[in-house]
């Protein structure tokens, strides 16, 4: 038991994480507990990876203060997504969005502190700022459905490192993404703004999943950047398979939400296949 515990509680103390914001803001009906709930959960989960024996550091898996760090990414999205649900509700979600996205590119690029750093990372830090930005307007419209689209992308991750056969440790780093995500389903009149952290986290852990196991910025393509791209794949599927979902009655959501992903992770197999 004490040896699961230690393998599987990053996902486990995320979903607790998030689970107690939630419960605390529908208590409240509402307040500062639910725009906290994802980003709370990611960074408590990620930060017990980042000091575990299978951290991607201590594994030789990772560059030291890249993905082991992305709690810290997570907790400044959190702070953002708080003081814009706070100060700046009435500018909507693009403001808090847009910087929150030009932070995890500049994070994800090594967080260089010199104008030629900058410059050397631009590439990188753009890249992550617009994938961040589509991970955001794709899985959110302000619509009860959100909760939905984003779990289902945060769980295609994993998934799809599974199949791509990745590392066990990136696997397990992606787990705490679904489990951050799955309290939100509860949360009542959820913003885009409270998903902010949630966008933020799998877009700077879909950037390191091809930086680092893939070949894509160096003209290639392997089954690790197709996992890495298998949320935004899922959330384009996930409007045009849930409308063609007939059966299930009020299940119908949830089933055409698996299907997407499910889909999503058939195609990260088929490139595998097809790579070798």
């Amino acid at each position: 038991m004490l040896a699961l515990w230690r393998e599987w509680h990053a996902p486990l103390v995320a979903l607790l994480v998030s689970a107690a914001l939630v419960v605390l803001a529908r208590r409240a009906r509402g307040g500062m507990a639910g725009s906290a709930a994802a980003g709370a959960g990611l960074a408590a989960g990620w930060y017990l990876l980042a000091s575990a024996p299978l951290s991607l550091t201590r594994l030789g898996l990772a560059p030291r203060g890249t993905p082991d760090r992305l709690f810290l990414l997570t907790l400044g999205t959190t702070v953002i997504a708080l003081a814009a649900a706070r100060f700046a509700a009435a500018r909507g979600p693009w403001p808090a969005l847009l910087l929150a996205a030009l932070g995890a590119g500049w994070w994800v690029a090594g967080a260089p502190q010199s104008e030629a750093g900058l410059l050397a990372g631009l590439h990188v830090e753009l890249g992550v700022a617009l994938l961040v930005v589509a991970v955001a307007r794709l899985g959110t419209s302000g619509t009860p459905a959100d909760a939905l689209r984003m779990l289902a992308a945060a769980a295609s991750l994993p998934a799809a490192l599974a199949v791509a056969h990745a590392p066990w440790a990136w696997t397990l780093l992606a787990l705490v993404l679904p489990a951050a995500a799955l309290p939100l389903l509860l949360l009542p009149r959820a913003g885009p703004v409270v998903f902010l952290p949630l966008a933020a986290g799998l877009a700077a852990a879909q950037a390191f999943t091809s930086l680092l196991l893939g070949r894509l910025v160096r003209s290639g393509f392997t089954a690790a950047d197709a996992a890495a791209l298998a949320p935004l794949l899922t959330l384009v599927l996930i409007g045009p398979v849930g409308a063609r979902v007939r059966i299930g009655g009020r299940l119908a959501p949830y089933l055409g939400a698996a299907l997407s992903a499910a889909l999503a992770v058939l195609a990260v197999w088929v490139v595998r296949r097809w790579r070798g």
